[in-house]
This record gives structure tokens, sequence and C-alpha cells, in this order.
């Protein structure tokens, strides 16, 4: 008999994939005089390209864009701050999750969630 259930973070109970692009649009906003050069989309997609669906820590795909953009006046450290700092705020779950996990709790199974993410970047997500 099925007691617990376990939902992985990414992906399952967090949209990642519209999360990550809504932050893209709104770090690319915060930083336009920097990148006027590029055109949003384009940086958008590069920055989704280098990220493989989050298994590349984000120091890797900054330091990459930089260079592939030729970005001048800005760090690797300057983006990552801007993102394990602010990514939460963009976090958003998938339809009826709530709804999904309300009828789990009345019916007594017990909820869990992992991820193979960075601590507390991960937690943060989760909260939000």
């Amino acid at each position: 008999m099925i007691k617990a259930i376990l939902f992985d973070l990414d992906g399952t109970i967090l949209d990642r994939e519209t999360s990550l692009k809504n932050f893209i649009d709104v770090q690319y906003d915060k930083f336009s005089n920097y990148l006027k050069h590029i055109e949003k989309i384009t940086f958008k997609n590069k920055f989704i390209e280098l990220d493989q669906n989050g298994y590349v820590w984000k120091d890797k795909v900054y330091t990459q864009l930089i260079d592939y953009f030729n970005i001048s006046h800005l760090t690797p450290n300057i983006f990552l701050n801007d993102y394990t700092t602010n990514f939460w705020k963009h976090c958003l779950p998938y339809p009826n999750l709530y709804k999904t996990l309300k009828l789990l709790t009345e019916n007594n199974y017990k909820l869990a969630i992992i991820t193979n993410g960075k601590f507390p970047f991960q937690y943060n997500n989760i909260k939000a």
C-alpha cells in the first residue's frame, strides 16, 4: 500500500521552464544598459541552451554568456548573485498543483519534495 509520495522539485512541482524564462526576461531588463547589443530573445535562447535544463550551474552559464556575447562591465558573479537572490520571485507551480496536493493530503498520503539542486537556492524555491 502506498503511504507516501515523493515529488522532484524542478519539472514536477516547479514549472522550471516558465519560471526560468520569466526570470531571464527580468534579468535582461535589469542589465539592459550592458546588453543593448544583444536582442532579448537571443540572450534568452542562449541562456536556456547553456543551462541544459538546470544541469549546468549558473556560474558557468554566465561565464559562457559573457564570453559569447562579449559583455563588458558585468561579471559572472554579478549575474549569479542576481540569480541566486531573485530567482525564487519567479517560481511558478504547475497548474492544479495546490489542488492535487490538497487532495493527496486529504487522503492521508505523506508528501515530500526532493531535489539535487543547491541549498539554500532550492530551499528558497520550495518556499516560494
